[in-house]
């Protein structure tokens, strides 16, 4: 944890991923009832899986000035979570504002350039519809890995094609398992 951050009014992970546990459920894009414009009505005694979660900016994954100024979720449009894939760490990359627009960003390219080329793993995703899973695309393909050996714009070409396959795609319903406690709106 980055102990000058703080999440203020961002409630990005208050509204796009599920959550399925004991304790709380929510569903897939559906905003928690307890969020607030400033941030959560029950922050001090919010549930031990909220308490514990950390996006990545939270975490120090992602340094401000690699994500245009600020990887907060809410002023960067991109809800980053650290993740393993294949015994290796990685980054989901959740674009929850104007997804062309964001694969756009001169800053989101680099990034997304530099990840690729030092073998970072990185999976892109689209919040789908109310209670339905994200839409996801491995970046470390080989159509990205030839992009990223190249010029920004190769990269961002290659962005914008998969936003727009991951737009045309089937979302898949995200059934919650537990119950009890069900704070979707």
């Amino acid at each position: 944890m980055v102990e000058a951050r703080q999440c203020g009014a961002c409630t990005v992970c208050c509204l796009a991923p599920g959550i399925d546990t004991p304790e709380i459920q929510k569903a897939t894009g559906s905003p928690c009832r307890h969020r607030i414009t400033e941030g959560c009505a029950i922050y001090e005694a919010r549930p031990k899986t909220c308490r514990d979660f950390h996006c990545a900016w939270m975490e120090g994954a992602l340094d401000d000035d690699l994500m245009g100024g600020s990887g907060r979720p809410d002023r960067s449009g991109v809800f980053a979570q650290a993740i393993t894939l294949q015994g290796r760490q990685g980054m989901s990359l959740m674009l929850v504002a104007d997804a062309v627009k964001t694969v756009r960003q001169g800053w989101f390219v680099d990034y997304v350039q530099r990840a690729v080329r030092d073998g970072v793993p990185l999976v892109l995703a689209l919040p789908g519809p109310i209670g339905m899973r994200s839409a996801k695309a491995l970046l470390n393909n080989d159509e990205m890995r030839h992009a990223a050996a190249g010029s920004p714009e190769q990269v961002r070409q290659v962005l914008r094609k998969q936003v727009r396959a991951l737009m045309g795609g089937d979302f898949e319903a995200l059934t919650l398992l537990n119950t009890g406690n069900n704070v979707s709106t």
